[in-house]
This record gives C-alpha cells, structure tokens and sequence, in this order.
C-alpha cells in the first residue's frame, strides 16, 4: 500500500489487515515478557531508550490516556485505539511521504517537477552503488509511467513505495 493511500484510510477511518499486523507487531516487539499486556516498565525500557522518558510523573501521564481500564498495564486492545485515534498511522505515513518527496527533490535539480531520465541514469550508473546501465535503463522505464521520456513524482513514488 503506497503511503497516500495509508494516509487517506487512516483519515477514513479504513484501518486495513495490514495496519492492524503493523500495530500487532509493535505491541508484540514491545511486550517483553509475552503476557499480553504492556507494563509501565516495558513501556519504561522503550522510552528511556528513546529519550522521551524523564520522569515517573511522565511515565504516569503517558500511560494514564492508553490505559482506559485503569489496571495498571495496557491490553492490545487500548494499545490498538490509542494508536488509531492517536493518528499515530497518519503521522508515520506523513513522515515517509516527506522523505520520499525530499529525495525526488534531490534528483529534480531545476525544481520543474520532473527527473529527466538521463540526468536519473548519470546518478544511477556513477554514483555510490553503480548499477549497470542495462538494469538502470528498466529502472527508468518502470518509474516513467506515461513514456513521455520524465519521470514525475507520482512515477517516482511508484517505483520506490
């Protein structure tokens, strides 16, 4: 699923199998001890680790919103609604679109909205990782959907997505 797409189903509410693996997955790599609840010290490890933890006031105030039952430990179930009515997806898929329009920025060297397929195969056959000329020429062709010898962005994001 392109990020676009993540993005407008976040915003529609149209949480897919998909979204929910990802959300399964990140409770799972953060419940430590596998019971199927996170305690405030596995949610403690993760954000002393990430910096965003001070304090156990913080830990408090960080836990109190996602824990809707009030025992002391957060299901998968409060972990899923936070994460979704969070738009914590939505911030995720934000981000990557950002970044991926940063690196089309990069090649679009004249700012007019378009890589122009040699300038795209000069990068591809001597920079960093050369690639042979053969597999950079079906790289350019995949990413330039219409054939007008430009790859736009909506080519570019469908090549690297």
């Amino acid at each position: 699923m392109s990020m676009a797409a993540l993005r407008e189903a976040v915003k529609v509410g149209e949480i897919t199998d998909q979204h929910l693996k990802d959300i399964r997955d990140t409770f799972n790599l953060l419940d430590t001890d596998h019971d199927g609840k996170l305690t405030k010290s596995e949610l403690a490890k993760l954000l002393r680790y990430t910096g965003s933890l001070k304090s156990e006031a913080e830990m408090e105030e960080i836990l109190a919103p996602i824990d809707t039952d009030h025992n002391g430990s957060i299901d998968y179930d409060e972990f899923k609604k936070y994460i979704i009515e969070k738009g914590i997806l939505k911030s995720l898929a934000d981000e990557v679109c950002y970044e991926m329009q940063d690196a089309f920025n990069v090649f679009d060297r004249d700012k007019n909205g378009y890589i122009d397929k040699e300038e795209l195969k000069r990068v591809l056959t001597q920079v960093g990782d050369k690639m042979p000329e053969a597999l950079a020429d079906e790289f350019i062709k995949e990413a330039d959907l219409n054939g007008d010898g430009k790859i736009d962005y909506a080519g570019f994001k469908h090549k690297y997505r």
